[in-house]
């Protein structure tokens, strides 16, 4: 009889035992047409990148949870500010292959610097855009617990990682573990029936051995312990849900999973399933050898905690699913060999007689749809060949390749005192005519175990001494090279640079904006809540939103005449003028190009100045572009056509509310735009700060702290009211837009800019990154360079009604001030 047999003779005994008949204990497993590979592991710490990289190269599975991390959790380490809204309750962080989700611990009643509890997704398998929604507990529980719930094809999972306190010993210490087991039951309270829950836990209990007689199916009969209190609350959860732990009726993952330094072994870590699913169930092990290179404590015998692996049967799709977002590598574009391959690459497509041809015959017979179609390709396929974020290629910069090799050696000698005979005693027989030889022998092999052990752990010493030193001194270095390049930035006037290597020293974590990097988003609504929500009128929250469907239009066959031609070439000035000052570094949809790109290949930078021969033809493509939009007076839809990404807004809200669209839009379309801007008579306002030339919004914010320090210091009470416009950007209507365009602009430029927000779209990703392509039917999009100068010509002239109906009502008196350079006077 071998290993499977009996194990399968054993659960199938254990199943009759509990009442459940033989026919249902072997009938034919579910045809599933994939498996689901988890792992439950408490790591001692996974602090680090390379520490979690050293447990996924470890466990190879498609979930993998961890308890015991002793991460922070996100915004503890902004000490300067006692406000709760930078701490984030999730944090999540890329890892090359898995994306991790932490709940880290954080201050709490029932929470300590031992917690922090992670989850791992394999991204091909389970990529972020197949996460529903993200649960976590109170403040009190943070770093004990943490759900997240994934749909993608036809399965709906939800897995659970908690974290139990140790076995209480006080009234106090019992509170923590109800604490936690009355979250998790309100939780699968809370779930819908069809979710399948998948528990992973360090539950801190023996289970197996009760008095209690009304015990369901939910602990099985293997390798049973005498139950403790831990036990108790995890058994009845487990029977009140109707889920069980496999790991108890399998003899050989019902093993002890946590050794203490006595060298007594327990069972302590269990995976938790649905009573159902036990057909599914294809295995389930305790990795011990993994275990063993993995701990964290470098003995020859183990200790701490042993991997638990399961497989399941789930209906969870392998087709790689295609990235909706590309990560272009800026560094790369900043490089002149770089640049100088991808001259070489587009020069050659501009030289292609399938391209030359395809562009003349858009430029005769076409429209600027499809003229921008060949431009715009041929600079994003060349682009995507040199220019791409290679995320295989990441290396910890703090750390260097001796000290890796360090790193190899001091696991290698870990090894090693693992692989080292046993100290064995002594076995005193007395009664043996042969006990003098014997003992004789015994000590010499008590001899060899000693000196083998006491080697190889000094071997082992020497050389985690040699590796942390080394890992000291790259750290030292890493500062040193950021302080450096800091200097040098300064003196080169690069404030962005300061600022971003100034972030990095800190690691607050904390970016433009105040924004936090790692926090994700809890919720992640399907299409048919987008389409709900933003189809309401702006004053609502919505855009009057409807499906998207394109507009065809119909070519001209006639040649651009002189006069389009004459003011294509004055929008191609200033287009490049605008190219040149726009920001770097931003994300821009699937079918565009970085600007960065764009000033390679449009503009003459001073490094680059032998790029004029190699794009010399395709900028002259580009002006012939330019004169067809003049001629049909339409740009390309494309321009229009922004991608939505989803902000976070952590204002404790639920759905759509708690989230905020920024739109992604191509960077050419919009330095057009604001070049076509400049051309109209815009009303200069007073009052107004942010959105006019040389007055900036911090302006304003320090005139205002500057009065209110000052009015403290003299001891006069003074309020100051702030009013804030919801959904500003969407709630003007087309009408007020069209307006401002036809009053401010000449006839020949009113066509194209009305066009901004008449075919105004958006792709909103949806759950599962499936496209929601929808028509803006009021206001601009919130990213677009003119959005917001657009909103102030229509904003504006009602807050001037404001102030006037308060001067006529003779409240604004005492607030009116001579201006001392011009004269005039105004509201203060």
């Amino acid at each position: 009889m071998n290993r499977w047999t009996s194990a399968l003779l054993s659960t199938t005994a254990a199943l009759c035992c509990l009442g459940v008949p033989n026919s249902t204990a072997f009938s034919v497993p579910l045809p599933t047409p994939n498996r689901l590979t988890l792992f439950s592991y408490n790591c001692f710490a996974a602090t680090t990148w390379d520490r979690v990289t050293q447990i996924l190269r470890e466990l190879r599975g498609d979930v993998v949870m961890l308890q015991g991390t002793q991460h922070k959790q996100l915004g503890t380490n902004l000490v300067h500010t006692r406000s709760t809204e930078y701490l984030h309750a999730v944090e999540q962080i890329d890892y090359g292959t898995h994306i991790g989700l932490h709940w880290g611990w954080g201050k709490g009643n029932y929470t300590n610097r031992a917690c922090g509890v992670c989850t791992l997704l394999e991204k091909e398998r389970l990529p972020t855009s197949s996460i529903l929604k993200l649960y976590s507990p109170p403040q009190s529980l943070q770093g004990r617990a943490g759900a997240v719930r994934i749909r993608r094809a036809s399965i709906d999972i939800c897995l659970v990682n908690a974290y139990f306190p140790c076995e209480p010993q006080s009234a106090e210490e019992l509170k923590a573990v109800t604490a936690l087991s009355d979250w998790i039951h309100h939780l699968l309270t809370e779930l819908p029936a069809r979710t399948i829950v998948i528990l992973a836990t360090d539950a801190n209990g023996h289970t197996g051995n009760t008095s209690d007689f009304q015990k369901g199916c939910a602990i099985g009969p293997e390798e049973p312990q005498i139950e403790n209190n831990n036990g108790y609350h995890f058994r009845t959860l487990l029977d009140h849900f109707q889920l069980y732990a496999p790991s108890t009726y399998n003899r050989a993952a019902a093993g002890p999973t946590f050794w203490a330094a006595s060298g007594q072994g327990s069972r302590v870590d269990y995976f938790a399933i649905p009573w159902s699913l036990r057909h599914q169930l294809h295995s389930i092990q305790i990795w011990r050898r993994a275990g063993r290179r993995l701990q964290m404590i470098r003995t020859a015998r183990p200790r701490d905690h042993c991997p638990l692996r399961m497989q399941i049967n789930v209906a969870i799709p392998h087709e790689k699913q295609e990235q909706q977002y590309r990560r272009w590598n800026f560094d790369n574009i900043r490089s002149p060999q770089k640049c100088r391959f991808f001259a070489e690459d587009l020069q050659s497509a501009q030289q292609d007689p399938q391209y030359r041809t395809n562009m003349q015959h858009s430029l005769e017979h076409g429209t600027p749809d499809t003229s921008w179609d060949i431009i715009n390709g041929a600079a994003l396929q060349a682009a995507k060949r040199h220019f791409l974020y290679d995320d295989t290629a990441y290396k910890n910069p703090r750390i260097s390749d001796a000290t890796r090799a360090l790193q190899r050696t001091a696991k290698q000698k870990y090894q090693e005192l693992q692989h080292t005979y046993n100290i064995h005693n002594t076995n005193n027989n007395n009664n043996n005519n042969n006990f003098p030889q014997q003992q004789s022998q015994h000590l010499d092999t008590l001899r060899t175990s000693i000196l083998a052990g006491w080697k190889a752990a000094a071997a082992l010493q020497r050389a985690d001494r040699n590796a942390s030193a080394s890992a000291r001194k790259d750290r030292r270095a890493y500062y040193a090279r950021i302080a450096e390049d800091m200097k040098q930035a300064e003196h080169d006037h690069d404030s962005r640079k300061v600022w971003l290597l100034a972030r990095r020293l800190a690691a607050t974590g904390v970016g433009p904006r105040l924004r936090q990097w790692g926090a994700p988003l809890t919720e992640n609504p399907p299409a048919d809540e987008w389409l709900s929500a933003t189809e309401r009128p702006g004053a609502e929250g919505g855009c009057l939103a409807t499906l998207y469907h394109s507009v065809d239009r119909t070519p001209l066959d006639v040649e651009p005449s002189l006069a389009d031609i004459e003011v294509a070439q004055g929008d191609y000035n200033a287009t490049l003028q605008y190219l040149s000052k726009s920001r770097n570094n931003k994300q821009v949809p699937m079918w565009s190009v970085p600007a960065e790109v764009w000033k390679v290949v449009m503009c003459s930078l001073k490094r680059m100045q032998w790029t004029h021969n190699y794009f010399q033809p395709f900028r002259q493509d580009v002006r012939r572009f330019l004169a067809q939009v003049r001629q049909f007076q339409a740009a390309p839809q494309l321009w229009h056509h922004s991608l939505a990404i989803k902000l976070p807004k952590h204002n404790k809200k639920q759905g759509i509310k708690s989230i905020r669209l920024v739109h992604a839009l191509d960077p050419f379309g919009k330095a057009y735009f604001r070049a076509l801007w400049d051309l109209g008579s815009h009303t200069t306002w007073p009052f107004a700060m942010g959105l006019a030339r040389h007055r900036r919004r911090e302006q304003a914010i320090m005139q205002q702290r500057i009065l209110a320090w000052r009015l403290q210091q003299a001891k006069q009470s003074h309020a100051l009211l702030l009013f804030d416009v919801a959904n500003a950007f969407p709630s003007p209507n087309f009408e007020a837009l069209d307006a401002v365009v036809t009053r401010q602009f000449n006839i020949q430029d009113q066509t194209i800019m009305q066009q901004r927000h008449r075919e105004a779209s958006t792709t909103i990703l949806t759950h599962e990154d499936i496209p929601l392509n929808l028509k803006i039917g009021s206001g601009s999009l919130q990213g677009d360079g003119v959005a917001g100068f657009e909103f102030a010509e229509v904003y504006n002239p009602r807050v001037q009604r404001y102030l006037d109906r308060m001067t006529e009502a003779g409240l604004a008196s005492p607030f009116l001030v001579v201006d001392w350079l011009t004269g005039d006077v105004i509201n203060a």
